[in-house]
């Protein structure tokens, strides 16, 4: 019958079991240890997990700033390269002024020459013409003799003898100083008394 066993096999049963129960008491431990090495690498990870985060989060912090601090500088730049073009640009205006300017002066210091040129001309000519006038109207140019058949008029002393021989005594005495001579049928001449008369013409 299966439900009888004989004294054997209770025997070989209990050897069997025994090698089973020893080896899984063996094999939980070995498990338990295991387990612990794995829970004790796991809390080493997370907490290397950990402080890498709060590494990431310095490491963030201090890109942040940097980032501000470059973005400053940036800026300064910006506001110091924007100055020097303004002052570059200031300063080329302020060249092209100056050389407009010598330009002008320039200009002007050639129409004052040429102003002050034709000025001392034109004075030249003005004094050279009143020179010539002032001569020519001077009483010097008149005090040449006039002369009349080689005698000096302008003396009446000498002239009433040299007019007396060409037109004979009658003609110029007192009584016949009339306007004009019926007997010689030619009209009297008058002598100058003044040197500044000039020639005898007749009346």
């Amino acid at each position: 019958m299966p439900n009888v066993h004989t004294l054997r096999d209770i025997e070989n049963r209990g050897v069997v079991e025994g090698p089973l129960s020893k080896h899984t008491s063996s094999g939980n431990r070995l498990g338990s240890i295991r387990e612990s090495e794995l829970e004790k690498a796991l809390r080493g990870n997370i907490k290397t997990a950990s402080d890498i985060a709060n590494d990431y989060k310095d490491l963030q912090d201090i890109y942040l700033e940097r980032v501000k601090d470059f973005n400053h500088k940036v800026m300064e730049l910006d506001k110091k390269l924007a100055k020097e073009d303004i002052i570059e640009v200031l300063q080329k205006v302020i060249s092209e002024k100056d050389h407009h300017l010598q330009d002008a002066n320039a200009r002007l210091e050639k129409a004052l020459s040429e102003k002050d040129s034709l000025l001392h001309e034109a004075n030249t000519r003005i004094k050279k013409h009143l020179a010539s006038f002032e001569k020519k109207t001077s009483p010097d140019s008149f005090e040449t003799p006039q002369v009349i058949g080689g005698t000096d008029i302008s003396n009446t002393t000498l002239a009433l003898p040299h007019l007396r021989s060409i037109t004979g005594p009658e003609a110029i005495s007192a009584g016949n100083l009339t306007p004009y001579n019926e007997e010689k049928n030619i009209p009297n001449y008058k002598i100058p008394l003044n040197r500044n008369q000039g020639y005898a013409f007749p009346i």
